[in-house]
C-alpha cells in the first residue's frame, strides 16, 4: 500500500513561508567582503572611544559636555557606517567605562546611555537612507 500525500488547502498554501533560498539566487552570506569593512569600522570606533577616554582622564580636562557630545557623535557615525547600534555603543563607551571604573558616579551610567542614544540615531538614519527616505 502506497501512501499518497494529502492536498494542502489553498488558504494554507497562500500563507506559507517563502523558501529560504530562491531558485537562481545565491544565498546571502557574511563573507570576507562584508566582514572586513565592519571590522575596520569597529576598530575605528574602539580607537575613537579610547581617545575620548584618554582625553577625559587628563587632569586638566573638565568639560563633560564635549565628552558627551563626542560619545554621541562617534557612536552615531559608527552605527551610520554599518555597525549594529548596540555594538557601536559598546565599542565607543567601553574604554571610558574602563578608565572611569575607579570612580563610582553618574558617569558610569550616563556614558553608555549617551552612546546608545547616538548609536540608535545613527542606525535610524542608516535605515532611512537605505529605504530612500521612507521610515
Amino acid at each position: 500500500m502506497v501512501a499518497t500525500p494529502k492536498a494542502v488547502p489553498i488558504e494554507l498554501a497562500r500563507h506559507a513561508e517563502p523558501p529560504l533560498m530562491m531558485p537562481g539566487k545565491a544565498p546571502r552570506s557574511a563573507g570576507p567582503l562584508r566582514v572586513a569593512p565592519l571590522l575596520l569600522i569597529g576598530g575605528l570606533a574602539l580607537a575613537a572611544g579610547g581617545v575620548i577616554a584618554w582625553v577625559d582622564t587628563r587632569p586638566r580636562w573638565d568639560d563633560t559636555g564635549i565628552t558627551a557630545g563626542a560619545l554621541l557623535v562617534v557612536a552615531g557615525l559608527a552605527a551610520l557606517a554599518g555597525l549594529h547600534w548596540w555594538i557601536a555603543a559598546v565599542l565607543v563607551a567601553c574604554p571610558l567605562l574602563l578608565a572611569e571604573a575607579r570612580t563610582v558616579g553618574w558617569g558610569l551610567v550616563l556614558a553608555p546611555a549617551i552612546a546608545v542614544v547616538g548609536a540608535v540615531g545613527g542606525g535610524l538614519l542608516r535605515r532611512v537612507a537605505a529605504r530612500g527616505g521612507d521610515v
